[in-house]
């Protein structure tokens, strides 16, 4: 192994590759050792069900170190994180660690159907393996829910499942994973801090409308949004700071999966739209949950090229490019012939950025991809 490249090669079986295909090759073969019984251990221990959720997760032990290694996938469904969960010998808890020097990825992407039209959004793999597996069993009839053995008819025919390592996690790439969905956001009910005789917001609030605020300026926008809404402030003061989704779901002492998805009624009835606030710039005619930003009105160059240099490092050449790119826009109103054109450059130079700029204007602008 080379400790300045990561790159690897074996003398014996002549496997070779970088840092993501070491982590593959050991989870593959982790998959293949870890049994059914440890994972129904593993399983009492998080709050699952069922073993074989935890498999379907990519939940494997190291056939090395003994350890609970659990996947995080890239956008493309590729896995690029081994977490490890272990015990910190700070707080005497079991927590999941990341591979260090490899990022922060998301949990579920493997089993990510782009069909689905809905997504929910977890914070914490063990939260989304525990409601995954809830939704996996129940069915809705006449407005109740029932279990199920079909998947196909479940409540999961239609949803997607994601988790995200932290409340504070969430690249602006990660959105396209929900771009065009009806996604829910299931944070954790934090409640406010004191610090320095200030009080700190809810981190669980925080965090969903971070990716409700991250989402709606970028080139990924799904149908609406909406959240797990523990209360007016953020979070349920009936509950102890850090309450989340297994916890609703365990409530009562629900161990079995029939208990559960009468707890899994519970929750689906907390989900609201997310409040306008979150948005910045939200415009005042969009439904609820819908993200669409409101256009600023502007009559003069000067205004917009000033506007352009304070978001860009910016140069005659960017500038001509958005008046070409306006100029095309403005002609398709105007008496005889339209403008049609197509904007070349190098890479890196803006064009993407001044086609998002004015897809963002969803009234006027059509994107077609």
């Amino acid at each position: 192994v080379s400790g300045s490249t990561g790159l690897w090669d074996c003398k014996v079986c002549g496997e070779e590759g970088n840092n993501d295909g070491f982590l593959r090759a050991l989870h593959k073969l982790a998959a293949e050792t870890t049994s059914d019984a440890d994972l129904a251990e593993l399983a009492v221990d998080r709050g699952i069900v069922y073993g074989e959720s935890l498999r379907a997760w990519g939940v494997v032990k190291s056939p090395v170190t003994g350890e609970w290694l659990v996947p995080g996938w890239g956008v493309d469904g590729k896995l690029n994180q081994l977490y490890k969960y272990v015990l910190d010998t700070k707080s005497k808890k079991r927590r999941l660690y990341a591979s260090p020097g490899l990022g922060q990825y998301m949990g579920g992407v493997n089993l990510y159907e782009p069909k689905k039209p809905d997504v929910i959004l977890c914070e914490g793999v063990w939260d989304g393996i525990a409601l995954w597996e809830s939704l996996r069993s129940a069915k809705s009839v006449d407005g109740a829910l029932h279990m199920t053995g079909a998947e196909s008819s479940s409540l999961l025919a239609s949803v997607n499942v994601l988790t995200v390592p932290g409340c504070q996690s969430f690249p602006e790439g990660w959105g396209q994973l929900l771009h065009g969905k009806r996604v829910t956001l299931m944070y954790d009910s934090d409640h406010p801090r004191q610090v320095n005789g200030k009080t700190i917001e809810p981190a669980g609030w925080l965090g969903m409308k971070k990716v409700a605020g991250t989402i709606a300026v970028s080139e990924w926008n799904p149908e609406t949004v909406s959240w797990l809404a523990w209360g007016p402030d953020g979070f349920d003061p009936h509950h102890e700071s850090g309450t989340d989704v297994r916890d609703l779901l365990r409530s009562g002492g629900a161990e079995s999966m029939k208990d559960r998805i009468e707890n899994l009624a519970g929750l689906i009835k907390r989900v609201e739209p997310i409040p306008d606030s979150w948005v910045a710039g939200k415009d005042k005619k969009a439904a609820k949950g819908k993200l669409e930003i409101a256009a600023i009105p502007c009559d003069n160059w000067k205004t917009v090229v000033n506007a352009l240099r304070r978001c860009m490092q910016s140069s005659a050449n960017l500038e001509g490019a958005l008046a070409f790119c306006l100029a095309v826009n403005a002609s398709t109103n105007s008496v005889g012939d339209q403008l049609w054109g197509q904007l070349l450059s190098p890479p890196s130079t803006g064009k993407s950025t001044l086609a998002e700029a004015m897809s963002i204007n969803t009234r006027h602008i059509v994107a077609k991809s």
